[in-house]
């Protein structure tokens, strides 16, 4: 399989290896930012929202960009959803 999936029974060391580093890469910083108090968590927040506006604007391009190459993969998301409703 393409995917990896760490609640099957079949998961590979890669795939295993690389859940575990990425929760404890998220403990860390967790963690780090617990430490912190609020004046000193400011300029992190500000880095953090625009971050997420970056990363949401990167994601709906590739959506954007992929569906526009190949019509096709809507129908095929259909396909194996069922159809939905978009409200």
């Amino acid at each position: 399989s393409k995917y990896c999936n760490i609640y099957a029974a079949n998961a590979s060391m890669e795939c295993t290896t690389t859940y575990y580093f990425a929760i404890a890469f998220f403990s860390m910083i967790c963690l780090y930012l617990v430490l912190l108090n609020l004046s000193e968590q400011a300029a992190l927040q500000k880095f953090l929202s625009l971050y997420r506006m970056v990363a949401f604007t990167i994601m709906l391009a590739t959506l954007a960009w992929r569906v526009g190459a190949d019509p096709s993969v809507l129908v095929q998301f259909q396909a194996r959803t069922g159809p939905r409703l978009l409200f």
